[in-house]
């Protein structure tokens, strides 16, 4: 699947069509704000990679920045090639199973970890923007900022879901186990008994994940520090290639 999407990616950009483009747009490009865009852009891989580490190493998995590395820009990659950036945190969680070693219910635990406290950031950070500089974005938005307002509130709501749902693991339990029996019946495992354990295994695994993390406040501190220095490389790339 990897290497389908990337040629697909590839033979997009590398188009006859985007080719011939490309040498005129470069020609008037400033290649100073370019370079700077780029810059920003690959610390919000190095952002992304560094709060995986970090709570990795909060639960006793050593991880390597390198490791971390690959997997942040994997994610960051089927995010970008997937409707809804569906496939980013699936891809990311295979990369900490399958390739890693890490047990499912704790890389469930701490993808779901980071995401959250990406969630709460962004959403502080955004608050903090708006309410700022209400004035001058009302101003220069007019009607239009009535949307962002209800997008931001849109996006409050979700976060509170998401941590309710991250503090009772035992919705999630019985999500899952509901969600099985009813696949189980219209189409029967070969050994349902063996799954449902398994799946069982995961979710304990998954809880005391969760109980560790949540319990730790320096990790979601150190988390909450690097996702804002992401947030704010991540919003700047946008005015730099803009200027570019």
């Amino acid at each position: 699947i990897f290497f389908i999407l990337l040629g697909i990616t590839v033979s997009i950009i590398f188009s006859p069509e985007n080719l011939r483009k490309f040498p005129k747009i470069m020609a008037h490009a400033d290649l100073r704000f370019f370079i700077v865009g780029c810059l920003l852009f690959s610390i919000t891989w190095l952002c992304d990679a560094l709060a995986l580490k970090i709570i990795l190493k909060r639960r006793g998995y050593e991880y390597s920045l390198l490791k971390a590395l690959r997997t942040a820009m994997t994610g960051d990659f089927y995010a970008a090639v997937t409707p809804l950036a569906s496939g980013g945190q699936p891809s990311q969680l295979y990369y900490l199973v399958r390739g890693d070693k890490v047990p499912f219910g704790v890389a469930t635990a701490v993808l779901l970890n980071k995401s959250i406290v990406f969630h709460v950031v962004a959403v502080i950070y955004v608050c903090a923007v708006i309410l700022g500089n209400i004035s001058a974005m009302a101003g220069i938005m007019g009607k239009t900022f009535i949307y962002a307002i209800l997008g931001l509130i849109l996006s409050t709501i979700g976060t509170v879901l998401i941590i309710l749902f991250y503090l009772q693991p035992v919705w999630i339990e019985k999500a899952v186990l509901y969600l099985f029996a009813k696949v189980n019946s219209i189409f029967p495992f070969k050994n349902a008994e063996k799954t449902e354990e398994t799946i069982r295994e995961n979710i304990e695994e998954y809880k005391a994940g969760v109980k560790n993390l949540s319990d730790d406040k320096t990790m979601l501190f150190l988390v909450g520090i690097v996702m804002t220095v992401w947030l704010t490389c991540y919003y700047s790339c946008g005015y730099f290639v803009y200027r570019a």
